[in-house]
């Protein structure tokens, strides 16, 4: 992005460059949570609506 600070990896250059400090583990985290969510809770392919 403009900024020059992309997505975060698990080398750990983005907590160096990172202006809120954020640690690796934290970002390690979020993204496990991200992961167990997208795996246990798939989105509805089709898109529909459930009824009410």
């Amino acid at each position: 992005d403009a900024e020059g600070f992309g997505g975060c990896t698990n080398y750990g250059e983005c907590e160096a460059a990172c202006p809120k400090e954020i640690s690796i583990r934290v970002i390690g985290r979020l993204n496990r949570d991200f992961l167990v969510g997208v795996m246990y809770h798939p989105r509805n392919p089709r898109g529909g609506m459930k009824p009410q």
